[in-house]
């Protein structure tokens, strides 16, 4: 019988690492090389004052866990294509007997975390339409996230993989600007700062899918498991700087059944409005690929970029949705 691993721990540990801050400026690692000298000099010291030690051979590694031990949690869950269930109830009725669930609030965190069972803990929520995924300092690593706040004002974090083994345009996939999108998964609070790292997402348009860039950040060997196409119902932009500063190249990508093209009416460049900086001769309605010109400001690789506006179907003219996103400005290839 195939061992059971639950994610419980591992992802606990995760969350617990370390605060994280979606970022604005370009992301950056930051090393402690006062904790690394301090541990050599232990060592050192060490070594000059205790007799050498028997060496003996470490024990072995267990196998990695795999995408198989991931989905366990889930009775009936299909690890190869990553499909949990048909609507976030069966999921969440599906579970395994040791884990509880909860709705996400502030309030529900608090009295779960001073029973301390935070790691037996899976929490409810949904996002009606997401800002954007953006990369994110954190302690532990640089990781891609995005905020969301609930009724009640409280934000939080949501982690959606490290920048270490995923990238931003898989993080995306787990999101959508234009529709709602529910999640489950792990909650921890850090300096006041409450952070949930969702272990499974979707919607009864498209199902609930085991998110794996998150079982891959937690340690997960999860090449069995099929490519997740993504929400339905959602549109992104990539964006690169030109060399003067003065242009921004875009290319949109959608995952609407129809050709959609996104018209905006306000961008931000890191928290600041820059409507009036475009150049006049920009259009403001985008599709496909090509450019934004600016007449007074300076847009460089890794400035946080957030559009407001609407998307319509490319046939019909029909207005789509409102959706209001980030992006971070690239490398120009």
């Amino acid at each position: 019988m195939k061992r059971k691993i639950l994610i419980v721990a591992a992802a606990a540990a995760m969350i617990l690492c370390g605060c994280t801050e979606i970022a604005e400026d370009p992301p950056h690692r930051e090393t402690s090389e006062e904790t690394v000298s301090v541990t050599s000099e232990t060592v050192s010291e060490a070594s000059e004052t205790e007799p050498p030690e028997e060496v003996t051979a470490p024990p072995a590694e267990e196998d990695t866990p795999d995408s198989e031990d991931f989905f366990s949690v889930f009775e009936g869950a299909d690890y190869r294509s990553g499909r949990i269930a048909d609507d976030m109830t069966d999921a969440v009725m599906c579970l395994s007997d040791d884990i509880s669930t909860a709705e996400l609030s502030s309030e529900s965190v608090k009295e779960i975390m001073e029973k301390d069972e935070l790691s037996d803990t899976l929490f409810h929520f949904a996002v009606p339409r997401c800002s954007g995924v953006l990369p994110a300092q954190s302690s532990s690593g640089d990781m891609y996230a995005f905020s969301f706040e609930d009724e009640e004002g409280t934000e939080y974090a949501v982690i959606l993989g490290s920048a270490e083994n995923s990238d931003l345009s898989r993080a995306d996939k787990y999101v959508s600007t234009c529709t709602e999108v529910e999640y489950l998964g792990y909650c921890s609070e850090q300096d006041g700062q409450l952070m949930v790292m969702p272990i499974a997402a979707g919607n009864s348009q498209c199902g609930i899918y085991g998110v794996v860039p998150v079982a891959e950040q937690i340690g997960y060997d999860m090449s069995d498991t099929e490519e997740f196409d993504g929400i339905p119902e959602s549109i992104s932009i990539s964006l690169s700087a030109s060399d003067d500063g003065t242009r921004v190249y875009y290319g949109i990508s959608h995952r609407f059944e129809n050709d959609v093209y996104y018209v905006f009416t306000n961008i931000f460049l890191n928290g600041n409005n820059i409507t009036d900086s475009i150049d006049r001769d920009t259009s403001s309605i985008l599709k496909g690929s090509g450019d934004i010109a600016f007449t007074d400001i300076d847009v460089r690789e890794g400035d946080a970029l957030y559009f407001v506006g609407t998307v319509y179907d490319a046939d019909t003219d029909e207005l789509i949705c409102d959706a209001s996103f980030a992006s971070v400005v690239g490398k120009l290839e």
